[in-house]
């Protein structure tokens, strides 16, 4: 089986570190995740992000190794393995992305795009007064010349 390495960020302080497990089922606990993925070598963090609504966890978590080396042999052995009668899905994290932001990036501050809203919120300006006039003299040339 060939390795399913990317050159993308990851979630954590080394992006090819932490893993994301997919298809998780609902009795597996952040203890039951950690002893599946320990063989694989030493653990940084093991997380299962719970629904606010009902309390439970959504399916899917994220185990963070050491090395790069551990996480790539992880991702090797458990992807499309069966744990609890669920078959799971191991890749590596990408990093959260801010709904509607130009670069997507979580650890950008807000208002990083601050100069690129203002160069926008001005040519926005511009093409408005634009159209205004445009749509003035098609009006006047189309429905008010006699």
């Amino acid at each position: 089986m060939q390795s399913t390495s990317v050159a993308v960020g990851g979630k954590g302080t080394n992006p090819k570190t932490v893993l994301y497990i997919g298809g998780l089922e609902e009795s597996i606990s952040e203890g039951i995740l950690h002893s599946a993925f320990i063989p694989f070598g030493d653990i940084k963090d093991v997380s299962i992000p719970l629904d606010n609504t009902t309390g439970k966890h959504r399916g899917f978590g994220f185990v963070e190794f050491e090395s790069k080396e551990d996480a790539n042999a992880a991702t090797d052995n458990m992807h499309c393995a069966e744990l609890y009668g669920r078959v799971l899905r191991v890749n590596y994290a990408q990093p959260m992305k801010i709904k509607g932001g130009d670069k997507g990036w979580s650890h950008q501050a807000v208002w990083a795009d601050a100069d690129d809203w203002c160069s926008f919120s001005t040519s926005y300006t511009h093409w408005v007064s634009m159209r205004s006039a445009v749509w003035e003299g098609f009006c006047a040339s189309t429905f008010c010349a006699k």
